[in-house]
C-alpha cells in the first residue's frame, strides 16, 4: 500500500480487509473487552465493556469504584439505553452499562482482573469463512502464536491457503453444520470468529458458539440492524467492516485539516458506536490550558480530560494537575468537532 500511495501520488490507501482482521485481531487479544483502542504509543488504552449481571460494580457508584477497584484508571464514560454521557461521582452502575474506561496497560489488567473478568489472550480459535479477511486474519494470528482452524466450504479456497499457510488446520466443510464445528473442537476453543458473506449465518454462528460455552465469539456483520440483533442474543457488539473503513477516512481527512491549521491533535477514535470522540492532543506552547489546575478550566459540556502522557507516563488527573507544553492529553466527548486542544475550553 506505501508502493501504491507514493508511485501512484496517492493520499490514503485502504484495505478494508486487512484493517477488519487488524481490528479483530487486536479484540481477541484482549477478550474480555469489545473494543479496545491505544493511544500516546500505546502508553494508554482506552478499553470497552458490558457490565454483566455477577460483576462486582453493579449497585455501586464512581466513587466507589475509584476506592476500590480503579486506581489509576478512570470512567470515561457511559453508554445505557441507547445514550452516551460522561458520568458524575454519584453515578450508579447497574447490569448491561456499556462503560469506557482509560488508563495505562497495567492499570487496565489490574482492574479486569479484581471485576474478575480479566482474560488472557487467547490460545486458539475457529474461523468460519476463508475470504480475504479470513485470510489476513489467519496469517495474523498465526504470527502470533495462536493456534487456528479455518473451515472453508469452497475446495480452491481451502487448497490455496493450505499451500500458503501449510502448518495451518483447514476444514474443507460447511461451517454451518453442528457436526462440522464439533469435529473442529468448539466446545473446548478460546474463541470463534464468523467471517461469511451472510450476516444471519454469522449471527446465528455466533449464538450457537456462545451457547456451547465458547468465551469469546466475534461475527461480521454490514448491515447495521444487525447490531441490534447481534445484542438481543446477548453477543459482543459485532464488527462492521465499513465503519472500519469510515473511521480511517474520518482520522485521515481530520489529520490533513489539523496539519493545515497546526492544530496539534494527534489522533482521533471512535466509540462506543460512534457516540464518542477521543482525541489526542499534543499541547503547545502558549496554549490557555497550560499550568493551570484542571478545575479552574472551565470544559465545554460532555467534555472529559480523560489522561495526560507526560514523559511516558499515563497520568490519570484529579482537579489538582496541570497541562504542561509537551504533553499528550486524550480528551473524551459527546460533542464532535474538537480541532485543538483549546476546543475543550467552554467558549
Amino acid at each position: 500500500m506505501l508502493f501504491l500511495e507514493k508511485e501512484l501520488g496517492l493520499s490514503l490507501v485502504i484495505n478494508p480487509e486487512l484493517a477488519c482482521a487488524n481490528e479483530i485481531s487486536r479484540v481477541l487479544r484482549f477478550p474480555s473487552a469489545t473494543q479496545v483502542d491505544t493511544f500516546a504509543g500505546d502508553r494508554a488504552e482506552l478499553v470497552e465493556f458490558k457490565l454483566k449481571a455477577d460483576n462486582p460494580l453493579c449497585g455501586t457508584t464512581i466513587t466507589d469504584y475509584h476506592g476500590a477497584f480503579g486506581e489509576g484508571t478512570l470512567v470515561a464514560a457511559i453508554v445505557r439505553d441507547g445514550e452516551a454521557f460522561i458520568p458524575t461521582s454519584k453515578f450508579v452502575f447497574r447490569a448491561e452499562d456499556d462503560v469506557l474506561v482509560v488508563g495505562s496497560p497495567r492499570r487496565i489488567s489490574r482492574l479486569f482482573k479484581k471485576l474478575a473478568i480479566f482474560k488472557e489472550s487467547v490460545r486458539d480459535v475457529i474461523i468460519v469463512g476463508g475470504g480475504r479477511i479470513g485470510l489476513y486474519l489467519t496469517r495474523e494470528l498465526v504470527s502470533a502464536g495462536i493456534e487456528v482452524t479455518l473451515i472453508e466450504s469452497n475446495r480452491r479456497i481451502c487448497e490455496e491457503i493450505k499451500d500458503m499457510l501449510p502448518q495451518l488446520e483447514v476444514i474443507c466443510d460447511d461451517g454451518t453444520q453442528p457436526s462440522v464445528l464439533e469435529d473442529a473442537r468448539i466446545e473446548s476453543t478460546d474463541a470463534f470468529v464468523a467471517l461469511t458473506g451472510v450476516d444471519e449465518i454469522n449471527t446465528i454462528l455466533c449464538s450457537y458458539a456462545q451457547s456451547v460455552g465458547v468465551g469469546k465469539v466475534i461475527a461480521k456483520v454490514s448491515e447495521a440492524h444487525f447490531v441490534d440483533m447481534a445484542s438481543s442474543f446477548g453477543l459482543d457488539k459485532p464488527i462492521q467492516p465499513q465503519n472500519i473503513i469510515a473511521e480511517q477516512v474520518l482520522q485521515h481527512v481530520r489529520g490533513m485539516e489539523n496539519s493545515a491549521y497546526d492544530s496539534g491533535v494527534e489522533l482521533l477514535r471512535r466509540a462506543m458506536d460512534d457516540k464518542l470522540e477521543v482525541l489526542e492532543f499534543v499541547a503547545k506552547k502558549g496554549s490557555p490550558c497550560l499550568e493551570r489546575p484542571l478545575h479552574d478550566l472551565e470544559l465545554r459540556e460532555s467534555t472529559l480530560i480523560a489522561a495526560i502522557i507526560r514523559k511516558g507516563n499515563c497520568i490519570i488527573p484529579n482537579g489538582m494537575n496541570t497541562i504542561h507544553a509537551g504533553d499528550r492529553v486524550i480528551a473524551v466527548t459527546t460533542r464532535p468537532g474538537m480541532t485543538c486542544l483549546e476546543d475543550i475550553l467552554r467558549s
